[in-house]
């Protein structure tokens, strides 16, 4: 039966497309002046009975452009340029594609002198729920990349590659609209030069099936687009450099290449470097770390590799320590075919990293009573990391009214460490129970995913039908070779045992999901959606650990408390009914769906059982956007979800790679229920090039997958396994009462009298997370209050500088145990300049502060960290540098985190990169295409930017 219809289905598509006819409209803009061609003319051409055709682009460096895909019907030609009179030209497009030739534009002379005023005030338009940021607005040097950019504009930072917006982490970004490096933002900021870019575009940007119905799925990503110039459609941008230093032999080679031509986007990457420049993404993790988003279940932290298998040596996303990385990307983007419908962009990423981290670690536990038990590490892990990803789009635009998706990934990832660790609990000040623990560990891992989704638009507004069809499969081996050496004091009699172990832990998964979407108008304003949405997951993994024996000499005794063979099936069914409302003003959807889940747990080793439970879910959805004008909006949501325990969460096998830190499984967990309600505010004021930004979110988890710890008092059997007093054991267990809230504003205006942008921002984040202790619950509450301001220059390319300053204050309440509530404070401030002051020489100096206060006595520091570098270009066009640079100058950084969980307060150090010198030199290529300079070739005397309102269309998932 199932066959039947998929067979319906193919050709019912198949036979729609045979209705469809699509054209092209091109043409040419030039001044009247000169009959010289115009550059990024915004043309808009708008179909007035259906705005979801309205198609848009801009002039290249001939001043031609062509809109594709266009259906046979009258539209209306809009031509707008700053400065010019803007045109308007009625059209038909009958059975055939439209050239109209030269169309010429008039300068406008009344507007002129507005204009110089208005383009030097726009620094940020406010789109519905895209704010566009102009990049001439912001001044930086000519050799800065992307990254220098983004800091320079409301709400956003950086740190270590990682982008926020408001807060937010940002999961995407698109270069003209189309992907670039996969999902790894920091390969996009960091290699991308500052000057190639026309505007920096933020938004939500939802999957491809939710973008085309209209109504919000939930899985949005917060999405940075980046707009080059029109002048670089034939142009080749890059950077080449090596240095070399010391004390230590540091080194830093690397090269940075781009061709642009046409539709066709070419970036080649390589690095090589140990100075700790890194360049990594999770992405790489290769599904190693199991389901993501469940919280607490198994414990972690220093002192635990992982549940199962050590996985945390996966996570090798800017590792503390010091770090030796090679890189090579690659990224392809280009339309092809002769009518340039096919859309295909792909990277391919290796990266190896090698890493030495030291670390030390103390931390004090909650419990039911005045325990004072403290845990002390001290930790050596050499890691050796090699990955290989590979992320490709293809995007066929059948016809105006039909497109296919396909959406394929691989990756794979060789790791291999080795480590060191020494740990002690303590209480009172005397030793209870210590471990010494040598661990060899070899990871081998592949993650596969493709998602393809058909979308058809019928000859009715409104009316739509999509097909998505998901699948992922993941499968990675670990050998562990683990020796511990433990002791234990009872009644002050030393205790000691051993374990010599192996252990092989096999684990795969796959997922095969879908979703049928359908579309239908209601009256003038309304659209009906129902979606049916079916996914099976099922998961397994086995574990064979064998002890030594000492007979032989062999690892051949089977371990069958630590050894464990499981698997998991997890089968939903979704229906769910939406209503949107939609006109110029209101946007509001309300949905309802109905989901049964049935999760399945099975066990054969060492104990056979079976655990089985079909659960069922309302899971309600609201959406309201209100436009207040073209500036001005507001949007609310409520949302609701589920989620699934992990494999790892659900195995019930003991982890024993710290002794003093035992964890396990529980098959009888249930999956979680999530709500999830927010708010956003956003305002421009165009004249004053002013924005502000509000966000408030707040989240409840109902069966929550929390800590049940046991600390035990004396020397305890668990299962054959002796667990010395003061050691841990952690079981996932399901609780409510798990919040998480936050706010965060934003304020941006310019300082015109010192040509400066300032931007403000504060928030306040909550946190409640459940945990039982000894059986007693306790619930965690986290309160943090942060405050920042960025005071950037907007004076010339000529002097760049940046003072920003961010301080948190945080404090923590536990329901249990009063007298160990405890309260901190850090802050981060800092100051660059960057000076180019006399024929070709650029000096460069940064200073920052980093202050931890209110912590334990390796907690409190403050520390400067002093860097500098003067550098000269040769060469006429300066393309050719020499620089000597001094790293942290004054030899104080350091590398100390807090973490603050249900269960302990622990502070960390690792050991960080010091001072060290090296000489640089640096080849910048810059061959822009004909009619195009690096600068975009704009006039001094304004900008030509397109005015609020006229735009071409945002990218696709906007």
């Amino acid at each position: 039966m199932n066959k039947h219809i998929a067979s319906f289905l193919f050709f019912l598509f198949i036979g729609l497309n045979a209705f469809s006819q699509i054209y092209s409209v091109s043409g040419r803009v030039l001044d009247t002046k000169d009959n010289m061609p115009l550059i990024g003319v915004n043309v808009l051409l708008i179909n007035p009975l259906d705005s979801a055709q309205n198609k848009g682009t801009s002039t290249d460096a001939g001043g031609t452009f062509r809109l594709d895909e266009i259906m046979n019907g009258e539209y209306l030609l809009n031509i707008s340029y700053i400065s010019y009179k803007t045109v308007e030209k009625k059209i038909a497009v009958q059975d055939a594609p439209i050239e109209l030739g030269n169309l010429m534009l008039t300068e406008d002379s009344k507007l002129l002198k507005e204009v110089v005023v208005e383009a030097k005030q726009i620094r940020v338009q406010q789109m519905g729920d895209t704010s566009q940021f102009n990049a001439d607005a912001f001044k930086v040097n000519k050799d800065a990349s992307t990254e220098d950019l983004l800091i320079k504009m409301p709400g956003m930072t950086s740190d270590n590659g990682t982008v926020k917006v408001n807060g937010e982490e940002v999961r995407k970004i698109l270069v003209d609209g189309k992907p670039f490096f996969g999902d790894d933002p920091r390969a996009a900021i960091q290699n991308l030069p500052a000057e190639i870019i026309d505007k920096i575009q933020v938004f939500d940007r939802m999957s491809d099936q939710a973008a085309f119905t209209g109504f919000d799925d939930g899985n949005s990503q917060k999405t940075i687009n980046i707009l080059t110039k029109n002048g670089l459609s034939a142009s080749k941008l890059g950077k080449f450099y090596a240095g070399y230093g010391g004390p230590g032999n540091r080194f830093n080679i690397g090269l940075n290449a781009n061709a642009f031509k046409g539709d066709r986007r070419v970036s080649l990457l390589a690095m090589s470097n140990n100075i700790n420049q890194q360049n990594f993404n999770i992405q790489d993790l290769v599904g190693a770390t199991g389901s993501s988003g469940n919280r607490g279940g198994g414990g972690g932290g220093p002192g635990r590799v992982g549940r199962n298998s050590p996985v945390n040596n996966f996570l090798v996303g800017q590792q503390n320590g010091i770090s030796t990385t090679t890189a090579l990307g690659l990224n392809y983007a280009d339309k092809i075919g002769k009518q340039k419908k096919v859309t295909i962009s792909g990277s391919y990423f290796f990266n190896a990293t090698l890493n030495d981290n030291n670390s030390t670690s103390t931390r004090n536990y909650i419990s039911s009573s005045d325990s004072g038990l403290v845990y002390d590490e001290s930790k050596e892990t050499n890691s050796r990391n090699f990955n290989n990803r590979l992320n490709m789009r293809i995007e066929y635009a059948i016809d105006s009214n039909n497109m296919l998706i396909v959406t394929p990934s691989l990756s794979t990832q060789n790791n291999k460490s080795t480590s060191v660790l020494d740990a002690a609990n303590t209480k009172n000040a005397e030793t209870v129970s210590s471990t010494s623990t040598n661990q060899n560990v070899r990871q081998t891992g592949i993650n596969f995913s493709n998602d393809i989704l058909y979308q058809h638009k019928f000859l009715k507004k409104g009316r739509t039908i999509s097909v998505n069809l998901t699948t992922s499969g993941n499968t990675r081996k670990s050998a562990v070779d683990l020796f511990t050496m433990n002791t234990s004091m009872p009644d002050s009699i030393v205790l000691t045992d051993s374990i010599d172990q192996k252990a092989v832990v096999k684990s795969n998964g796959y997922t095969i999901s879908g979703s049928i979407v359908y579309t239908e108008p209601v009256k003038k304003f309304g659209q009906l959606s129902i979606t049916y949405t079916p996914s099976f997951t099922k998961s397994a993994s086995v574990r064979n650990t064998n002890n030594l024996d000492t007979l032989t000499g062999v690892y051949t005794d089977l371990d069958s408390v630590l050894s464990n063979s499981f698997t998991n099936r997890y089968i939903t069914n979704k229906l769910g009914i939406a209503y949107r409302y939609n006109n110029k003003k209101i946007n509001w959807t309300i949905a309802v769906s109905g989901q049964n889940a049935l999760l399945q747990s099975e066990q054969t080793f060492p104990a056979v059982f079976s655990v089985k439970k079909n659960l069922w879910s309302l899971l309600p959805n609201v959406e309201f956007n209100y436009k207040f004008s073209k500036t001005d909006n507001l949007r609310f949501f409520y949302r609701t979800s589920t989620t699934p325990p992990s494999i790892t969460h659900l195995q019930d096998v003991i982890d024993n790679s710290n002794s003093l830190i035992l964890s396990t499984g529980n098959p009888d967990l249930k999956q979680t229920f999530t709500q999830n309600i927010g708010l956003r505010v956003g305002r421009t004021n165009i004249e004053k090039a002013t924005n502000l930004f509000v966000f408030a979110n707040a989240s409840n988890t109902i069966q929550y997958i929390a800590n049940s710890t046991t600390i035990f008092q004396r020397d305890t059997v668990l299962n054959d396994i002796t667990a010395a007093a003061g050691s841990q054991f952690i079981l996932p267990v399901n609780l409510n009462g798990y919040w998480n809230a936050r706010t965060f504003i934003t304020y941006g205006f310019p300082i015109t009298k010192i040509k400066c942008n300032m931007n403000i921002n504060g928030g306040f984040v909550y946190t409640r997370t459940p945990a039982l202790i000894d059986n007693v619950r306790n619930n965690a509450n986290t309160y943090a209050l942060n405050a920042g301001f960025a005071l950037s220059s907007n004076i010339s390319s000529k002097i760049d500088f940046t003072i920003s300053y961010s301080g948190n204050y945080s404090f923590v309440r536990n329901s249990l145990q009063r007298q160990n509530n405890s309260s901190y404070f850090t802050h981060i401030a800092s100051a660059r300049i960057n000076y180019q002051f006399w024929k070709g020489f650029v000096a460069n100096t940064s200073v920052t502060n980093n202050l931890n206060a209110g912590g334990s006595a390796s907690f409190n520091t403050s520390y400067w960290l002093l860097n500098a570098s003067l550098a000269y270009k040769f060469l006429k066009d300066e393309s050719l540098e020499l620089k000597f640079s001094a790293n942290d100058m004054l030899n104080q950084n350091r590398n100390i985190t807090r973490n603050v969980t249900e269960v302990y307060t622990e502070d960390i150090r690792s050991n960080a990169l010091q001072r060290y010198f090296m000489g640089t030199i640096t080849y910048t290529l810059k061959k822009t295409g004909t009619g195009a300079k690096a600068d975009g070739n704009k006039p001094k005397d304004f900008i030509r930017t397109p005015p609020a309102g006229v735009m071409p269309p945002p990218p696709p998932g906007n």
